[in-house]
């Protein structure tokens, strides 16, 4: 069963290996997200959760971005020695600005955002091959003139496994990978909400751990770029930028612990569709942000 698996996993490889993808504004916190991989074939195999909040230090420029809270869980359904199927759960909710409440930490619900994904993963031997499917909407609160964006999406990527370099005979080290996704749309199903420009993506990433021990945790930096192409006709949204460049930036420390650890980090980010209206505007945001994690 095993080896019907793996080829399927590459068969799904090279038939989408020249697709390229879609843009999004789901960025994932810094949280470790890892595929499971078990001696033998196991059923619900793991699961890991997470709690995330920022606050937006440059509300001053746009009001629309205050404080993000988020809540997100991923289950291993099943897993083997070399393959990893997960499904991945988040909701996301925003805060705009609160001016009716003279108080910095006043909440004014936004938006609600969710990101469901299944994932399937092949472990090779220097890096992970990731296929599968991603549905991610976004709802207005107590708005009518808003923007409410729905995507299904089909992705594929390579993810380099981690590679620990020692700080000469000390316990300290540093460690890098790299990834590579390409997402695309698949046709426009809820016909009830207009039709959204994004068509495809392209991204980069790197996750980096500066400084690290064991003992005392670890100082990391992660950075993405997206490549994306969007429709210029057909949609509701104006203006449309395409091609486009979106980018991410994060950096912070990282508690020592492989079922539990509390991050503390920094977030700098370029958005060139961030979804809050028709009237699309890019929007360059910094933030200070805390996250809790837990599980396997």
């Amino acid at each position: 069963m095993e080896k019907s698996i793996n080829r399927v996993i590459l068969f799904v490889f090279i038939v989408f290996s020249p697709v390229p993808g879609r843009t999004e504004i789901l960025r994932l916190p810094p949280v470790q997200l890892k595929p499971r991989f078990t001696p033998s074939f196991e059923l619900l195999s793991g699961i890991a959760g997470w709690f995330d909040f920022h606050h937006y230090t440059t509300q001053a420029e746009n009001d629309n971005f205050s404080q993000d809270s988020e809540m997100g869980i991923l289950f291993t359904l099943f897993s083997s020695e070399n393959v990893s199927f997960q499904a991945l759960t988040r909701e996301i909710i925003q805060n705009q600005v609160n001016y009716f409440v003279h108080s910095s930490l006043g909440f004014y619900l936004r938006a609600l955002l969710t990101d469901l994904r299944l994932t399937a993963t092949l472990n090779a031997e220097l890096f992970f091959i990731k296929a599968g499917f991603r549905h991610d909407c976004k709802h207005d609160i107590d708005r009518f003139l808003g923007r409410n964006a729905v995507h299904d999406t089909l992705f594929l990527g390579i993810d380099s496994k981690r590679f620990d370099l020692p700080w000469g005979k000390t316990a300290f080290f540093s460690g890098f990978k790299a990834g590579f996704i390409g997402e695309i749309n698949l046709p426009y199903i809820f016909q009830e909400v207009k039709p959204e420009p994004d068509k495809s993506r392209i991204s980069f990433s790197i996750k980096s751990i500066i400084l690290g021990h064991k003992d005392y945790g670890s100082v990391f930096f992660n950075g993405k770029v997206s490549v994306i192409q969007r429709k210029t006709e057909g949609t509701a949204v104006y203006p449309v930028i395409s091609p486009a460049i979106d980018w991410l930036i994060q950096s912070g420390y990282r508690t020592p612990g492989k079922d539990r650890s509390l991050v503390l980090y920094y977030q700098n980010e370029y958005i060139t569709d961030p979804w809050v209206s028709n009237n699309s505007v890019p929007v360059h945001l910094s933030s200070i942000g805390v996250l809790i994690a837990v599980g396997k």
